[in-house]
């Protein structure tokens, strides 16, 4: 069968680091989070932070206007978080006595698996919306957030690049409106805006350029959502692992392909490079694009070999 060496490790996974799902309150205004706490994901270089939210309910917002600049969100979650109390004990004492009757009918063993199938995949937790992000440097446990296209420039918020001014430095942002992040996500890897496009006719941005971490500068609608700030962690490649034993549990979190042999250092039935009575290879190794699984190892498909020479040209400039 398949080996198991680059089967992912799931034991210590917190989950997928995503942001709220794109919803009315974030379009007209905002929503305020706090940071519960800040998490270490294994096989992950970057911490998580771990924020709730409170949900606001339909008939609170029937009284105000939310399209109003003026609306004093902070009330209003307030009272939602006053409310908890009472909608925690009420939802306590339904689900005892859903849980006396499903218990008459079933076994003692098909109703805590089917109990524990139940509680699956639930986000919202005694009426709190909660979510992880990447953390930014900056953010601390209890730290307020805000979420929406009205919330505040400061480190930690959420809100689209369209409202960032040119040269803030962003992280968590989204490729496409509303796939909850997806680029800038890894330790010390900011992106940074660039400009900005004016829709014909109005005075709103349309698109946004952003400069990603690895240079290459990307045009992407000014609706797309990112974090202020530079993920955590940054940094962490520059000190050395020093010994084989810190490599070994660095790869086995990630599960990773370690050690990884070289080709030279084998027979000749081994591996195409194998062989000989000195480490060489004695032929070129560049290989073909359809060549086939065994034999298409080294430069697949090099358009150039060989050291760069000359004066060095800056591509993403």
């Amino acid at each position: 069968g398949r080996s198991p060496v680059y089967n992912a490790v799931r034991k210590g996974r917190k989950g997928p680091a995503k942001l709220r799902q794109f919803d009315t309150y974030e379009k007209n205004s905002y929503l305020i989070g706090t940071v519960m706490s800040i998490e270490h994901d294994r096989g992950r270089g970057v911490p998580l932070a771990r924020i709730r939210f409170p949900i606001i309910r339909s008939d609170s917002l029937k009284s105000t206007n939310i399209t109003n600049s003026k609306i004093n969100l902070n009330q209003l979650q307030e009272d939602n978080f006053s409310k908890l109390s009472v909608v925690t004990d009420s939802t306590k004492n339904e689900s005892n006595s859903n849980s006396l009757s499903e218990s008459i009918n079933l076994s003692q063993k098909e109703f805590c698996n089917k109990k524990s199938k139940s509680s699956r995949g639930k986000k919202k937790k005694g009426g709190l919306e909660e979510i992880k992000v990447v953390a930014v440097e900056g953010i601390y446990e209890g730290k307020k957030v805000f979420f929406g296209e009205k919330a505040p420039l400061e480190v930690g918020n959420c809100l689209p690049i369209g409202k960032m001014p040119e040269g803030t430095i962003i992280s968590s942002l989204e490729s496409t409106p509303g796939d909850r992040s997806r680029l800038a996500k890894q330790s010390g890897g900011s992106a940074t805006i660039i400009g900005h496009t004016v829709r014909v006719g109005t005075t709103e941005n349309e698109f946004t350029q952003v400069k990603l971490p690895s240079g290459v500068k990307k045009t992407i609608s000014s609706k797309c959502r990112a974090i202020i700030g530079v993920p955590a962690a940054g940094g962490r490649l520059e000190k050395p692992l020093y010994k084989a034993g810190k490599s070994f549990h660095k790869t086995k979190a990630g599960r990773k392909n370690w050690p990884v042999v070289r080709g030279v250092a084998m027979s000749a039935v081994d591996h195409p490079h194998g062989g000989g009575n000195h480490q060489h290879v004695g032929r070129s190794t560049c290989v073909r694009r359809n060549a086939p699984p065994g034999q298409k190892v080294g430069l697949i498909a090099a358009r150039r070999t060989g050291r760069l020479r000359g004066t060095s040209k800056n591509k993403f400039q």
